[in-house]
């Protein structure tokens, strides 16, 4: 590649505190990310939208309307339809215990907004 370690989230090659604690809270160990642009000396990659819909609905605040549309859009993106489906994503990164009351309420009501 380009003679530098990767950069590991749950390996040895970076200090456990080199990410901000607020976001290695919603970091899965079974996180995916996909090829976003190839450079000669530089790969960048990005969640892939599975994830960055269970990451987004695991720290979703109803209170806010930007966070509610990416939901929105991340659902609508992947062809989701109810609520099993949106949670059956989730469990490919977290286990149910993550899961806060909030959350399945939140993600009813963007889908029953997208879905009357």
């Amino acid at each position: 590649m380009n003679g530098f370690p990767p950069i590991d989230l749950f390996g040895s090659h970076y200090s456990k505190n080199w990410l901000n604690d607020s976001v290695k809270e919603f970091m899965s160990q079974d996180a995916e990310f996909q090829l976003h642009v190839e450079l000669s000396n530089l790969d960048i990659l990005v969640a892939t939208p599975e994830y960055m819909l269970a990451m987004k609905c695991l720290s979703s605040r109803a209170e806010s309307e930007t966070e509610l549309d990416d939901i929105k859009s991340l659902t609508q993106h992947l062809g989701l339809k109810n609520y099993l489906e949106v949670e059956n994503i989730m469990l490919k990164y977290y286990p149910i215990t993550r899961f806060q009351a909030k959350t399945q309420y939140i993600i009813q009501e963007v889908l029953d907004e997208l879905y009357p």
